[in-house]
């Protein structure tokens, strides 16, 4: 019987939050499936996507975290005329020759628009699935199927919403993997049945690995707080007044809603270990990684 990394974080009960990747930029870069290698740029068949790596980090040092995916649509054929979308602008750039692409990008960065200008999507929304099967198994069992589910849903539902193909978003073991764009939740263990709620960012807080435009640390202060106020039928705009590190690891936040400044609350995080394979590859190895998750909150309250 075959098994799979997801299905064993599952079982370990393993916590998703602020496991989504994080960068300042995010580039999405239309490129053939077909192409794709075991790890996107390193591997794959093509020149610019071999010189990816270098470019990103010497650009990183001057710009800030930059994270890009090459991305599909089934009907895509072609490596020619590629498209760029760009977050958090959530601007497009089209018909770009393979040979431009690195211009596009630093100048997108750098804010000088010259040959090639962006312009504003027309959807809505943009949903990226990971179906990067030659990194990952667990990419190509469980994110295809969601994929093609929801390609089939969205073509009887809303049009405004575009699904894409992804190559790896990072976590396969929380396969299906899938992050929302304009609003950077990135969410895992996405069954099908899970699609209306996906599709309408209705899913439930357990689903949630956590907004990428965060820090690791954040993103779970973000989910924790949600989840505490939902439970507590507490509704508003959320501040957070604090946050210190008292230690490297652990976290403190205090938060309140605005319109209930005398009310605050502190959240408490620490990191915990966790075990068990990191990838359908090495299913025996037992890969520690440590995660921040919840310690407590307490209700504090302000008499001045």
């Amino acid at each position: 019987m075959k098994h799979y990394c997801s299905e064993y974080s599952l079982n370990l009960n393993e916590p998703m939050g602020g496991t989504a990747g994080h960068a300042k930029h995010f580039f999405f870069i239309t490129w053939p499936k077909t192409k794709w290698g075991q790890k996107a740029f390193q591997d794959s068949d093509g020149d610019w996507t071999s010189q990816y790596s270098e470019w990103k980090d010497s650009q990183a040092e001057i710009h800030g975290g930059i994270l890009t995916r090459l991305i599909q649509h089934p009907n895509q054929t072609t490596s020619e005329g590629l498209k760029i979308f760009s977050y958090p602008e959530g601007v497009l750039y089209e018909n770009i020759p393979i040979e431009a692409v690195f211009e596009v990008l630093e100048n997108h960065l750098k804010g000088s628009y010259k040959t090639y200008s962006p312009k504003a999507l027309s959807s809505n929304k943009q949903l990226f699935v990971c179906t990067h099967g030659r990194h990952d198994q667990c990419c190509a069992k469980f994110g295809q199927k969601l994929f093609d589910t929801l390609r089939e849903s969205i073509s009887n539902t809303d049009p405004s919403i575009e699904i894409w193909e992804s190559s790896h978003l990072g976590g396969h073991r929380f396969a299906p993997t899938v992050l929302d764009m304009p609003s950077g939740k990135m969410y895992g263990r996405v069954e099908t049945s899970l699609i209306n709620a996906l599709l309408y960012e209705d899913l439930p807080i357990e689903f949630h690995r956590g907004n990428v435009f965060l820090p690791a640390w954040l993103q779970v202060v973000e989910l924790e707080i949600r989840k505490y106020l939902k439970d507590r039928q507490l509704n508003g705009e959320i501040q957070i007044t604090q946050e210190v590190f008292p230690t490297k690891n652990s976290f403190e936040a205090h938060f309140c809603l605005k319109e209930k400044p005398k009310v605050n609350w502190k959240l408490k995080l620490y990191q915990q270990e966790f075990g068990g394979p990191n990838s359908c590859k090495e299913l025996s190895a037992d890969k520690p990684r440590f995660l921040w998750v919840k310690d407590n909150i307490e209700e504090i309250r302000i008499d001045n």
